[in-house]
């Protein structure tokens, strides 16, 4: 289905709606994903789910190509998503950058969160120094991604934080490399420039703030997200960390199966 915003025309599903659970879980994928990289999981979690495409990503189009955009519209939009939505509250999952949104998201627009599951996340760099660094490094990262795209899936493909996930994880790896290869570079650059790590503020100073239940999942050999995480979870009043066992920075990929276990004891209805 479409779900319109002012921004964008959002490619999203919804499965198991014959739920009797009255809050959705919004599944939101990384970078280079599109909503299928959580085809696996769906079956398996009691609530009713929604999947969709991130702006950049899969069929989801902006209703004004090229319109000048900055992270906190992206997150503005996503909640107009959600407001779209038949309910108006969800349980919010995100990976890696949809992590880092679902955070802002939770952060500017609580009012429609229940609870945030965070996936191997960031609430952003600390220093603004770090963040004009960074900044520079996503603009060159999405110039090669527009002007040699196989060269840049290269690249991505071999960072450490996925060395371990084909030997893990086969079909997955192969159906997620075949999600990467159909990606639109054009897309993918304005999704990095737009929603990467140097275009998001900082929320550590806010966490403190946060009135939701946090589980943060990471991959034990993610020593970089586990560390993070870790000091999340001393800043985040009801924060719990969950390490994955022999896994990486996908956990739901790595170690389905675990990642299936804690997003489920997290969801429990009792909770809430």
């Amino acid at each position: 289905m479409i779900i319109n915003t002012s921004r964008f025309r959002f490619n999203a599903c919804i499965f198991n709606s014959q739920q009797k659970s009255e809050i959705p879980v919004l599944l939101l994928h990384g970078f280079t994903g599109s909503m299928f990289v959580w085809d696996e999981i769906i079956p398996d979690i009691p609530n009713p789910v929604i999947t969709m495409d991130m702006p950049g990503h899969g069929l989801t189009t902006p209703v004004v190509p090229d319109a000048a955009m900055c992270f906190t519209d992206v997150v503005d939009t996503l909640a107009d998503f959600i407001r779209g939505l038949p309910c108006n509250q969800v349980h919010l999952c995100g990976y890696s950058m949809g992590g880092r949104l679902a955070l802002a998201l939770a952060m500017e627009h609580p009012q429609n969160i229940a609870s945030l599951i965070l996936e191997s996340a960031s609430p952003g760099l600390k220093a603004l120094s770090e963040r004009d660094k960074r900044k520079n490094r996503d603009a060159e990262l999405a110039e090669l991604i527009t002007r040699d795209f196989p060269a840049f899936l290269t690249i991505w493909q071999s960072l450490p934080m996925f060395s371990n996930q084909r030997d893990r994880n086969v079909s997955e790896w192969e159906k997620v490399k075949k999600i990467r290869e159909n990606c639109f570079p054009p897309g993918l650059a304005w999704s990095l420039k737009t929603c990467g790590t140097g275009a998001q503020p900082s929320y550590w100073d806010k966490l403190s703030g946060l009135d939701i239940p946090v589980l943060l999942i990471t991959g034990e050999e993610d020593q970089k997200f586990t560390a993070i995480a870790e000091e999340m979870k001393g800043l985040i009043p009801d924060g719990e960390h969950k390490s994955i066992r022999r896994s990486g920075h996908t956990t739901h990929l790595d170690q389905k199966k675990l990642f299936i276990e804690v997003t489920n004891e997290f969801l429990k209805i009792d909770r809430f």
